[in-house]
């Protein structure tokens, strides 16, 4: 995967399941991205955190 801010290959991925949804996780090791997302599109942080607690 493409980092989207800076352009660079290779993004970490981390894949998990959060209160039985499919969640995949990236961040970017030259500009420190973060970002969420599940088989349906984008995730926001705080839509992470809120699956998390009523878990």
């Amino acid at each position: 995967m493409q980092c989207s801010r800076c352009a660079r290959q290779g993004m970490v991925e981390i894949r998990m399941n959060i209160a039985g949804e499919d969640v995949l996780f990236h961040s970017c090791g030259r500009c420190e991205a973060k970002q969420w997302s599940s088989p349906e599109g984008p995730l926001s942080l705080d839509r992470v955190l809120d699956m998390a607690r009523k878990h």
